[in-house]
């Protein structure tokens, strides 16, 4: 199950949101074994981000946590279009500051897979 967490800035319409989770599905697909259909996304919107100390009235951060490794170019074709959805459909302007987290190890419900 691949996650991946939106903070912005900026406050986000329903449907915004709506259009934003979709776009994410679909460049999760971009990294091979990983697919919509166990995708969790969470969208926090019109949150306080602060870079350098200075206030960022017009930004996002994308934390992607992935279960085992993928290929760098793998990860780098996601972080386009998962920033290109970012600006063009939550009207972000400003940087879209984005991270990757690989893990062996992934529980659910109690159990954990290796």
């Amino acid at each position: 199950m691949p996650y991946v967490g939106v903070t912005v800035s900026k406050k986000l319409a329903d449907s915004q949101k709506e259009q934003l989770k979709a776009a994410l599905g679909q460049a999760i697909s971009l990294i091979p074994g990983k697919t919509q259909s166990v995708l969790m996304v969470a969208i926090l919107d019109g949150q306080s981000l602060y870079y350098a100390g200075e206030a960022q009235p017009d930004c996002a951060f994308v934390d992607v946590r992935l279960k085992g490794e993928a290929e760098v170019a793998y990860k780098k074709s996601f972080a386009q279009a998962a920033s290109r959805a970012v600006k063009e459909i939550g009207g972000v302007e400003g940087q879209v500051f984005m991270t990757f987290s690989c893990f062996e190890q992934w529980g659910s419900d109690g159990t954990l897979t290796l």
